[in-house]
């Protein structure tokens, strides 16, 4: 969905209102066949098929009104938008072209086609790339994750806390570099490259100040059925200035869309990593977590229309850790809605829910329980690009430092139920994000 919410910022949002005047509610097909060359009726034809998300025919049905009335430069518009929807840049391209200069359309028309020409022929080169900065904060309800029943089990026995649920707020700062390289071959289709960093300071707790730097790379290779996505992933994480864990990561993706049924697509994906901690003043014995993990996901996809999409997965894994009270089996249940507005707000909804089902019992804990969690997760992210503030407000054009800056809100709920009352807690959280993009 980031990609989606950024190409609507990139470019202007999804076949946006206001290119075409409001007209008659939408024909049949059938009603096409009787007069073929009918403009109007055309055009009607694949207002219809836009709102459905079948693009392509919409395409042909703008295609046809142009090749008797090339004249239509909003038509012509609406077409080389639909062009860039479904990824035919190179045709999108020459449409944007030709309606440079045009005195037909309104200046505001006029920028978002010179916007979509740039749009096209970034697409078209062999690397690209960009970086996005973002700062904001958050609220957490209990940033210290303190147990619902206020009391621990050791050996056992039921101890009360003696603290308690620990609000907190803190600052965030992130990074994202990101470039791809297409070698020009039939098959393999590009390599890409994503660095990011991330730094999270707690007003409160310092204790969970975090410092982040993950390295991703990996390539796409079209197979015909499916496409083959491999990958190599690291991760440095440092709590408190600490070195907390290192990752390292290797995974293999296949995931094709289906042609029969337009809007589908499926993936499944394997990934092995190794896990290692270390122990640092606060987390004495942090280094017992070392040790594989293991996952497989499966998962589809379904874009309801150009603008909205659901998803669904499922994950196995398994954790091999040093000690066997950290080992465990997982099964992880995810949905998410997408929903990119005409005006370029978005909006995202997601859940998880997660079952873990630790292999050995914790003697220090419990010499007779074996941990057992559900861990459940509810998220709902608003975002708007900066821009559509300023144009709201008056301004007639949008200033090109507001280009490709996103405001976003968030809020989460986070509950882990547990056998062991010192697992057991929960966590409400709102953030806000302000992020800017720049591309090359």
């Amino acid at each position: 969905m980031a990609q989606a919410s950024a190409q609507a910022a990139e470019t202007g949002g999804d076949v946006p209102e206001g290119v075409l005047p409001e007209g008659p509610a939408a024909i049949s097909f059938d009603e096409i066949l009787a007069d073929p060359t009918s403009p109007s009726r055309n055009l009607r034809y694949a207002r219809k098929l836009v709102q459905e998300g079948n693009l392509v025919l919409a395409a042909t049905a703008l295609e046809r009104i142009l090749l008797l009335n090339p004249e239509l430069d909003r038509v012509r518009l609406y077409y080389a938008i639909v062009l860039y929807r479904i990824a035919n840049y190179t045709e999108a391209e020459r449409e944007f072209e030709v309606l440079q200069g045009s005195d037909k359309l309104p200046e505001n028309l006029q920028r978002q086609a010179d916007r979509y020409l740039e749009a096209s022929r970034r697409q078209q080169r062999a690397f690209k790339g960009s970086f996005t900065l973002g700062a904001g904060a958050h609220y957490d309800s209990n940033r210290n994750s303190y147990p619902q029943a206020d009391e621990f089990r050791v050996l056992d026995t039921l101890i009360d806390g003696t603290e308690e649920e620990n609000a907190d707020v803190g600052r965030l700062l992130t990074g994202t570099f990101d470039v791809t390289y297409d070698p020009g071959f039939q098959r393999l289709r590009e390599f890409y490259a994503i660095a990011t960093g991330l730094v999270d300071d707690q007003v409160e707790e310092d204790s969970l100040d975090l410092a982040a730097g993950i390295l991703e790379v990996g390539a796409s290779y079209d197979a015909t059925v499916v496409e083959i996505v491999p990958h190599l992933r690291h991760e440095h994480l440092r709590l408190d200035g600490d070195l907390f864990a290192r990752i390292s990561e290797a995974g293999l993706r296949l995931q094709r869309r289906f042609r029969q049924v337009q809007g589908l697509d499926a993936h499944i994906e394997g990934r092995a990593a190794y896990e290692e901690f270390s122990n640092t003043e606060t987390l004495r014995f942090n280094n017992e977590q070392n040790g594989q993990l293991y996952e497989i996901e499966a998962g589809a996809g379904y874009n309801i229309s150009d603008s909205m999409r659901v998803a669904a997965s499922y994950t196995y894994g398994d954790k091999s850790a040093d000690v066997g009270f950290h080992s465990y089996e997982s099964h992880k249940f995810r949905a998410s809605y997408t929903w990119v507005f005409p005006n370029r707000m978005f909006a995202l909804a997601s859940g998880s829910v997660e079952f873990l089902d630790f292999d050995e019992i914790d003697p220090f804990i419990s010499p007779t329980t074996t941990r057992e969690d559900m861990d459940s997760r509810v998220r709902l992210t608003y975002g708007l690009p900066a821009s559509l503030i300023a144009t709201t407000f008056g301004t007639p054009q949008e200033p090109e430092f507001l280009r490709n800056l996103v405001l976003s809100v968030s809020g989460e709920y986070f509950r882990s139920d547990s056998n062991i009352t010192n697992f057991d807690y929960e966590n409400w959280r709102a953030s806000a994000l302000v992020t800017k993009r720049f591309e090359f």
